[in-house]
């Protein structure tokens, strides 16, 4: 989000040696997370998603992108939960993802 919201901010619209302009990036798309491969199994999907929205919430400025959240049960459980104000000061899944995290890491 940071990265694109810098581009927007200083780099959309200006012009290239040939006159063409460079374009603003208006919608930003999350994928879907589904874990795969890479999957810690320490770590819920809806937590995955949950730290993404947060982190995409956290660096929303004035020029970033519109958001467009695939469609995925995880990613639809996390954003129910930041519409319900659940928020990483206050919220116990925050925690149990630090430690899960930790315990995945050791």
């Amino acid at each position: 989000m940071t990265l694109v919201t810098e581009y927007n901010k200083n780099y959309a619209h200006r012009r290239l040696e040939d006159g063409t302009a460079l374009p603003t990036v208006e919608v930003l798309r999350s994928p879907i997370v589904a874990g795969g491969t890479f999957m810690n199994p320490h770590v819920t999907a809806q937590q995955t998603a949950l730290s993404l929205l947060w982190g995409y919430q956290a660096r929303f400025a004035d020029d970033s992108p519109e958001m467009e959240l695939m469609p995925d049960p995880a990613m639809d459980a996390a954003y129910k939960e930041i519409q319900d104000n659940v928020g990483p000061e206050s919220d116990m899944l925050y925690q149990e993802i630090d430690q899960n995290l930790a315990v995945g890491a050791s």
